[in-house]
């Protein structure tokens, strides 16, 4: 009830909660790794199906769900085959990131989120626009 009451509040401010700041993000962030990685990162002749932001922690962990090295492009193949199979997950994005930003991206996914969300959106915008400037 309480937490009912506090989003009809926020609403009727013109306030954003945090459940609508979450899902702008999450929009942001699949458009960012969209746009960055542009194919499936485990290219093979298997590939199949729509593409999708793979996150290797979960995204429970809002200390490292919109962070670019937490997620990369995968068909809905490679997708499936990386969250049944987490010895390969882990296998992957280890390889991928390479040791020092594998253990740092394991240190951040430790922390506790500081349910700073508008921080979150700035930052995704930015890194965003910085792909259209290397372009």
């Amino acid at each position: 009830m309480r937490r009912a009451l506090h989003i009809h509040s926020a609403k009727a401010h013109g306030e954003r909660t945090n459940t609508a700041m979450c899902a702008e993000a999450d929009t942001l962030f699949r458009g960012y790794i969209r746009e960055r990685d542009k194919t499936c990162q485990m290219a093979s002749a298997e590939c199949w199906g729509e593409l999708e932001a793979a996150h290797f922690v979960g995204r429970t962990r809002k200390s490292v769900r919109w962070h670019p090295d937490n997620a990369c492009l995968l068909c809905e193949e490679h997708h499936r085959r990386l969250d049944t199979d987490s010895i390969g997950k882990h296998s992957f994005f280890a390889a991928r990131l390479g040791e020092e930003r594998f253990t740092a991206l394991h240190m951040k996914s430790q922390q506790a989120f500081d349910r700073d969300y508008d921080r979150v959106i700035r930052e995704l915008r930015v890194l965003k626009h910085s792909l259209g400037e290397g372009a």
